[in-house]
């Protein structure tokens, strides 16, 4: 699976519509690529796609290619190679932006 604009979007409707003052708890985390790691336990917990998970966390939290690799080279380090590819992908070498979804 991967992927879609409308994934994307879906995931910003449902943040939409949650309370403004709702506790998430990811403060807590301390750091991105541990909310990143965070995702992976949930993703494997609910039998859904590593690399999907991280996609749409890297897409929905707006961040630059920069930092996706960054995060990237974080998890390849801990092990969780899957996802570390599939940011690496969506970052690309030098782009400016995320790859355009499909």
């Amino acid at each position: 699976m991967s992927v879609s604009a409308a994934d994307v979007a879906e995931l910003q409707r449902l943040e939409a519509a949650m309370s403004p003052d709702a506790d998430t708890g990811l403060q807590a985390l301390g750091t991105v690529a541990a909310v990143y790691a965070y995702t992976i336990t949930l993703a494997r917990q609910n039998g859904d796609d590593e690399g999907d998970a991280c996609e749409m966390l890297a897409r929905h939290s707006g961040a630059t290619p920069h930092e996706v690799r960054a995060v990237a080279t974080t998890l390849r380090r801990l092990g969780y190679r899957p996802p570390s590819d599939r940011l690496r992908l969506i970052a690309g070498k030098r782009h400016r932006t995320l790859r355009p979804l499909a």
